[in-house]
């Protein structure tokens, strides 16, 4: 341990044993910044997704006919706004992505508010050619912060509102 400190004093010239503390303790220092400024950037990002985790979307009820029905909700106390849902295809070659999809293929709700919703497309869903489907949603929460939940699940902060995301 001797060996270090001393090739230490030798890398930085004349500096004492009490100088290299001092040295040692704003490291330490500007390392605790570093530090509280990540876990309150993360802590920052995990509030703001405090509601738009409460928003979900999936196919159905399945009623059989022309009308293919999914169920949006919203578990948390407050709206969301400009919501758009797309028709996305989870396994086989259709559309994989919200940005593929066609616009007959999307519902539009101005407001979501508190609770569950059943919307239809006019559209038949058969899952032919190994073809099976899910929603994609997205929309701006009530802090005006834009996301994106993918059919898998996954929650994905946009720039754009919902409606010019999709162009």
């Amino acid at each position: 341990m001797g060996q270090v400190i001393e090739k230490l004093i030798n890398l930085f010239g004349d500096i004492s044993i009490s100088e290299l503390g001092d040295l040692a303790t704003f490291g330490l220092l500007l390392f605790t910044i570093w530090q509280f400024l990540v876990i309150s950037r993360r802590q920052d990002f995990q509030k703001e997704m405090e509601q738009a985790k409460s928003i979900s979307a999936w196919i159905g009820p399945m009623t059989g006919d022309v009308t293919t029905k999914f169920t949006v909700t919203n578990k948390s106390e407050s709206p969301v706004y400009e919501v758009v849902a797309s028709l996305v295809s989870v396994q086989g070659a259709a559309y994989s992505s919200g940005l593929e999809t066609p616009i007959e293929s999307r519902a539009f709700l101005s407001i979501l508010p508190s609770g569950s919703q059943q919307i239809g497309w006019n559209i038949s869903i058969d899952g032919g050619m190994g073809l099976h489907f899910g929603v994609e949603i997205a929309f701006t929460d009530c802090r005006g912060i834009n996301w994106v939940r993918k059919c898998d699940g996954s929650l994905i902060k946009i720039s754009d509102k919902a409606v010019e995301h999709y162009g």
